[in-house]
């Protein structure tokens, strides 16, 4: 899955969202019935504990220097977000609001507490309870699915992105306000500042990945004279939170170690380099990486199959590491280059668009399945 890690970060998440349609609650106490966005006449999960007759107005959700916008639905404390109709994946993510705004808490997604879900395990497929869905996110080996009647209960007060996908279609999401004391009203128009109540409650399950926007980060592929490299300078340590995400590459299903790092508002998921290769070699668009211990620098090769050095493609281990950008200078046949890299532990991670760029591969992201997809077949596009 995408921890998440499913194909469950950044995204992506929202690029096709748009308003989506609600049946009437009439009283505090009943309940929202969500319906599909391309198809209204179909209910996909329903919102408990309901404050109003309808939405409440509209938020404004920004991700990776992009912005959307999504109706809001306001629900008393120990609402439940329940899954209807058929089997599909539901998603929660707490959203902190400032300015009319929100940002999306990728890496806290919301824990399941409902119901049944089946996952995709090495020995086959399993229905376990949604509450133990937790213990299962590091032994994926496929999709995973709520059953109907599965869901969340919100208890504490702030704003949740909530988004349903059957895998099939677009996700179709919402923002549920949680009333209670949150510090003052915030706006649902891009007029105030307040900040919600951050929930220390919620334990992330996996974070999503999302691709990231070309623009905000060196670019990668710029060549600098040979004998002349732009290494990187060294900065204060950042925190990586782990983030084992599913890819499919050319049609298979890779599961990489990720982690996600914070850069300014937008985080980013970068993924290991040797990993890469690995995942690649083969293909049209593979690449041999080697370590020159004497200058500390790296070279790539591109068109040569990669040597394995072991410990390729292993799970991560979940939790938060401490990254430093990398001082290594980077050779891609022979030239330096200067995409973004950090060092977390031993290994050298980059962002996944800068690998792409550099060695000319499809980096995209598919909204019905969930999941980045490289497509070797195809070139890079920005």
């Amino acid at each position: 899955m995408l921890r998440f890690r499913s194909c469950f970060r950044r995204f992506c998440l929202l690029g096709l969202l748009a308003a989506l349609l609600s049946a009437p609650a009439h009283a505090a106490g009943s309940a929202y019935l969500i319906h599909d966005r391309s198809d209204t006449a179909r209910s996909i999960f329903s919102v408990s504990n309901a404050a109003d007759k309808g939405s409440a107005g509209i938020l404004i959700v920004q991700e990776d220097g992009q912005s959307y916008t999504l109706p809001v639905y306001r629900a008393d404390p120990g609402c439940t977000i329940t899954l209807v109709g058929q089997a599909a994946q539901l998603r929660v993510f707490p959203v902190t609001v400032s300015g009319g705004t929100g940002v999306i808490g990728w890496m806290n997604e919301v824990a399941p507490s409902i119901g049944q879900m089946q996952v995709t395990l090495a020995d086959g497929v399993r229905t376990i309870a949604a509450s133990e869905f937790k213990n299962y996110t590091t032994q994926l080996a496929g999709s995973y699915q709520h059953q109907v009647g599965a869901g969340f209960q919100l208890q504490n007060p702030g704003y949740y992105l909530v988004s349903h996908s059957t895998g099939g279609l677009a996700p179709s999401s919402v923002v549920v306000r949680v009333t209670g004391n949150l510090p003052g009203e915030v706006p649902l128009l891009p007029d105030g500042s307040t900040d919600p109540t951050k929930d220390p409650s919620l334990a992330g399950l996996f974070g999503p990945v999302a691709p990231t926007t070309p623009g905000t980060s060196t670019t990668p592929g710029t060549e600098a004279t040979p004998g002349t490299p732009t290494t990187a300078t060294p900065s204060a340590s950042v925190q990586a939170e782990q983030n084992s995400a599913p890819v499919m590459v050319d049609g298979k299903r890779v599961l990489f170690d990720a982690y996600t790092i914070r850069e300014g508002t937008n985080g980013y998921t970068y993924f290991k380099l040797r990993d890469l290769a690995a995942a690649l070699s083969g293909s049209a668009k593979q690449y041999e990486v080697l370590w020159d211990k004497a200058s500390g620098n790296i070279l790539l090769t591109s068109g040569q199959p990669y040597t394995a050095a072991g410990g390729e493609l292993a799970p991560g281990e979940p939790g938060t590491k401490t990254a430093v950008l990398s001082t290594s200078t980077i050779y891609r046949n022979g030239v330096a280059v200067s995409p973004t890299a950090y060092l977390i532990g031993q290994s050298n991670y980059f962002k996944l668009r800068d690998i792409g760029a550099l060695f000319d591969f499809s980096v995209a992201w598919d909204n019905s399945a969930m999941c980045i997809v490289i497509d070797t077949t195809k070139p890079y596009t920005p």
